[in-house]
């Protein structure tokens, strides 16, 4: 009759072992599970960072060349410059309205360097018309931040191909009205 009784408890044991096994084997999968996040997460703030750091340096770039009295963009094809940095535009490419003028242009494959390796496009409308209502006419300056550097950034917009890594775009506009005259 003992080994009877002991073939019992025998069983209650391996269930009881398998049981605390299996809720170990859960909290680890848990504690991998939220690891796995945190990581994802902290790549995808730091690509968001370069794509906002070289769309800020895209517009504090352009409102340092444009807000001075001899402005660049004055001019039919604008040379500017911006952390020693010579960059030429596209020249007036408007196409719409005959007295705005519209130039673009890259920083960072201009020789500027973004941390991160970003890129920034730039477009920059002169003239254009800020308040449709009153018809106030005024400066338009969109920098437009990636976490790319632009040949890559280029090829992906323009082919859906390029880095596996995910391309993040961020943006920032200024709207300034012209100098009454």
């Amino acid at each position: 009759m003992n080994g009877n009784k002991k073939n019992q408890n025998g069983g209650y044991v391996l269930l009881i072992t398998v049981l605390i096994a299996s809720v170990i084997l859960a909290m680890t999968l848990g504690m991998a599970n939220t690891a796995y996040r945190e990581e994802t997460f902290a790549i995808q703030a730091k690509e968001s960072y370069i794509a906002f750091f070289a769309a800020d340096t895209g517009l504090e770039c352009s409102l340092a060349a444009d807000r001075v009295a001899m402005s660049p963009f004055d001019g039919p094809n604008p040379v500017m410059r911006c952390v020693d940095q010579s960059i030429s535009t596209l020249g007036d490419t408007s196409p719409s309205d005959p007295e705005e003028r519209v130039y673009d242009f890259d920083i960072a494959s201009s020789g500027i360097v973004i941390p991160g390796g970003g890129c920034a496009h730039v477009i920059i409308r002169k003239n254009a018309v800020v308040n449709p209502v009153a018809g106030l006419r005024g400066t338009i300056i969109e920098s437009r931040g990636y976490n790319l550097p632009c040949d890559e950034t280029d090829a992906i917009l323009a082919a859906g191909s390029g880095d596996s890594r995910l391309l993040v775009e961020r943006a920032l506009r200024a709207t300034y009205y012209a100098a009454p005259t």
